[in-house]
């Protein structure tokens, strides 16, 4: 009985050690394969990038563009030196007449006393003291606008003695100030009014006399018409 179970102690020994010895081999033979088929995959994976690569690297580059998108052209100093000297100049004497001058300034006095300025008559300020632009004709003693802005406007006169004079400042036909003067027999008064009125180009203003209870209207070379654009 002994000698029996001393046997099969003996073979399951041997059996254990077999099923060790399988075990550990296939585990083993298991890691080499999981590190054959990673190196396997990573190979199969560079190439297949590479043959992406060289794929785009055929096909013709495609722009992203939008609908409607054109290229910016690139301006070189050999275009500008081509360009017609004479469109150049035409061009600047345009905008340069598009543009108001900001330089717009005008005074001008009488000569000498008036005579008797009619109801309804231009006050005529024939002598200049200053004009930017020329824009005041002395001879209709009327003031043209140049240019679209805010501008000012003074009106000074003084009436001879035994005289009354009211004058507007008038712009296309609407008073926009009065000046009023009323001299005694001996002794000479004088007025002054100023306004601000936004001009268009073209547009006038002048001085007229809107006469006062059927008096004469006569001013002296004291009397005076002013005007510049604000902006």
């Amino acid at each position: 009985m002994g000698v029996f179970l001393l046997i099969c102690v003996s073979i399951n020994s041997a059996v254990i050690q077999k099923n060790l010895h399988l075990e550990k081999r296939d585990a083993d033979y298991g890691f080499v394969a999981c590190r054959i088929c990673r190196n396997v995959g990573s190979t199969i994976d560079a190439v297949q990038k590479n043959r992406e690569m060289d794929s785009m690297e055929s096909q013709p580059v495609k722009e992203n563009r939008m609908i409607g998108w054109q290229p910016v052209k690139e301006t070189r100093r050999s275009d500008i030196d081509n360009l017609d000297s004479d469109n150049q100049v035409d061009s600047l004497k345009r905008v340069a007449s598009e543009s108001p001058p900001l330089n717009v300034a005008f005074t001008y006095r009488i000569s000498e006393d008036t005579g008797t300025i009619p109801t309804g008559g231009t006050v005529q300020f024939n002598s200049k003291v200053f004009d930017s632009t020329e824009s005041f004709n002395p001879k209709t003693g009327e003031f043209i606008a140049p240019g679209c802005g805010m501008y000012v406007f003074m009106l000074n006169i003084r009436s001879n003695q035994g005289k009354t004079c009211w004058v507007d400042i008038i712009k296309d036909g609407d008073s926009l100030a009065t000046a009023f003067a009323n001299s005694g027999p001996e002794l000479q008064l004088g007025d002054t009014t100023f306004v601000t009125i936004y001009l268009e180009k073209g547009n006038k203003v002048w001085a007229k006399n809107h006469g006062y209870r059927e008096t004469v209207c006569t001013i002296d070379f004291y009397s005076s018409f002013a005007g510049f654009r604000l902006f």
